[in-house]
């Protein structure tokens, strides 16, 4: 062997040697993200009605993903575009949280015009889509409804209500939900197969509730513990797990606010409510900014006026009192809350705005 060869050879070596060190040091919801439909655990119903879109020849030209994050939208995406045969150099990806006006829409139109050099097709792929402005959105029209031969459009999102009905009506959408408990377990044994790593049989149940069937969620807390000693892994899995429990108790606790005040079931309402804050294990302060976090997604969606109403005074509610936000606190605004019984301070502001009001108008 010749010292070129000898050189050659250590070269490929030490190549081969990165890639795997890369690849062993990803993160697991990348390193065993789906590259096709048969790898894609869970919703296999819109699955199959996808592959059998795909499978037409008058298939369509414009898809819309939703579901929460996490849960395999922008990885469909990907494999959409290697089934209609794009390269991956013509794939275009573009996370609207950062470019959201309408000049890179402006290339998006500019790049659709030129017919592919490399694959079968161009696919662009719009994720967060509703970071979308109204004009980008505006300007994506024409191409969502007459788009060219070799052009895909792809927008995957998890608020589609903010993205403007005449671009939805040009989509096909599929929608995606977070996965049941058998198939989670199922993606987890796959990664540490691939890992050739073990979990108890305690340990596997806590990360399959901690990750609220969120794929991604789950690859990435087992990428987190995989290596750590018992203790710290169980640690860390209480931790997530009662993470997991208090958000639903806090979904669970808005749901009782918003529901229709009706004076007879108030009493009721508040004994849910004592159950849900008998936890001793969650901060007071914790619980009040899931709360309003909540609640300022629920005035993002109402369309209501009066429901919106409510929700902001309920937002106020939650705001006041700072560093003295104690379990006391939080019990009391949760009863002011349900039974409708304002603060001193604010009762009297409410008069004060009645009497200049009343005499505003006398004058």
């Amino acid at each position: 062997m010749t010292d070129q060869e000898r050189e050659k050879t250590m070269d490929e070596k030490n190549n081969n040697s990165t890639s795997v060190s890369k690849e062993s040091n990803q993160p697991f919801h990348i390193k065993y993200r789906p590259k096709n439909f048969d790898e894609f655990l869970g919703n296999e119903e819109t699955i199959e009605s996808l592959k059998s879109f795909l499978a037409r020849e008058n298939r369509p030209h414009t898809y819309l993903f939703t579901g929460p994050s996490g849960t395999g939208k922008t990885t469909l995406g990907r494999i959409i575009a290697k089934e209609l045969g794009c390269h991956h150099i013509e794939l275009y990806e573009m996370n609207t949280a950062d470019t959201r006006g309408i000049d890179p829409i402006r290339q998006v139109i500019e790049f659709s015009r030129y017919v592919p050099t490399m694959g079968k097709c161009k696919v662009f792929l719009f994720d967060e889509a509703h970071g979308l402005t109204s004009d980008a959105q505006e300007a994506l029209l024409k191409l969502a409804e007459e788009p060219l031969r070799y052009v895909y459009l792809i927008f995957c999102t998890t608020k589609p209500e903010e993205l403007r009905d005449t671009l939805k009506n040009r989509c096909q959408t599929f929608s995606l939900n977070p996965l049941d408990e058998k198939t989670m377990k199922v993606l987890i044994l796959r990664v540490l197969d691939q890992e050739k790593a073990e979990l108890s049989p305690g340990d596997l149940e806590s990360l399959i509730k901690s990750s609220d069937g969120i794929p991604r969620a789950a690859q990435m807390l087992l990428h987190k513990i995989i290596t750590l000693d018992k203790g710290e892994r169980e640690r860390i899995l209480l931790s997530e797990a009662k993470r997991a429990t208090l958000k639903e108790r806090i979904i669970e606790l808005c749901r009782i606010f918003l529901s229709e005040p009706v004076r007879a079931e108030q009493n009721a309402k508040w004994e849910e409510i004592q159950e849900i804050l008998k936890d001793p294990y969650s901060p007071p302060e914790i619980i009040r900014g899931l709360i309003r976090e909540n609640m300022a997604e629920a005035l993002l969606n109402v369309t209501r006026e009066d429901l919106r109403g409510r929700v902001n005074e309920i937002i106020g509610y939650f705001s006041s009192g700072g560093k003295d936000f104690d379990k006391l606190r939080l019990v009391e605004v949760c009863h002011r809350v349900i039974f409708g019984i304002r603060e001193k301070g604010k009762q009297s502001q409410v008069k004060g705005r009645t009497k200049t009001s009343a005499s505003t108008t006398t004058t």
